[in-house]
């Protein structure tokens, strides 16, 4: 009979076998999503208008990204009558010669934002925000995935163990019932011998 841990077990394995196959299939169709939008990505093109703007106000802000403190430059320009941030800035060198300068340098405006250079314009582009969506799925499947081979590896291992050890214990037992029995023997065998001189 099948102990409770070992019913624990066999239900373990068969949960995980389950987690295992669907965290499969979604890392398999995120990570085909994820190729496919940046095949798209560097094939897309961008309609981005260039324009000449002034640097009003050149700083840095401290932002926390994946639990950690990142220091971002934030730039902020004048188009026209507004004032408006730049997004992606990397090298801030030249902003704030601009700024000390009075000169009017040339950005580029996608999608309702101003951007540094295009390719920092690219990131923001449909098909890599799709692209960034796809993996996030693909990242936590896979993370899914080796946890459950490795669950169901230390699984199956200790089930085998149990029943090795049950198969073990059935072995010793079948022996024990096919051995012959012991002859039984008197306890005292000087009277045993003295009782049957009598009886002669």
């Amino acid at each position: 009979m099948a102990t409770k841990k070992e019913l624990q077990l066999k239900k373990d394995i068969r949960i995980y076998t389950v987690i295992l196959i669907v965290s499969a299939i979604v890392f398999a169709a995120s990570l085909s999503a994820h190729l496919w939008f940046t095949y798209q990505a560097r094939n897309e093109v961008c309609d981005y208008k260039e324009v000449s703007v002034k640097v009003v106000d050149v700083s840095s802000a401290t932002k926390m990204v994946r639990l950690r403190p990142r220091t971002e430059t934030v730039v902020t320009v004048r188009n026209g009558r507004y004032d408006m941030p730049l997004h992606g800035v990397t090298n801030p060198g030249k902003f704030i010669n601009a700024q000390y300068s009075g000169e009017e340098i040339t950005v580029y405006s996608y999608r309702g934002k101003l951007y540094p250079d295009t390719e920092v314009l690219r990131l923001d582009s449909p098909m890599n925000e799709k692209r960034a969506q796809a993996a996030t799925p693909m990242l936590i499947s896979a993370v899914i995935l080796v946890f459950s081979i490795g669950y169901l590896s230390v699984s199956r291992h200790r089930y085998k163990k149990i029943k090795l050890r049950e198969e073990e214990h059935a072995r010793k037992a079948l022996e024990a019932a096919s051995a012959p029995k012991p002859i039984k023997r008197p306890k005292n065998i000087p009277n045993a011998i003295k009782e049957v001189k009598k009886e002669e």
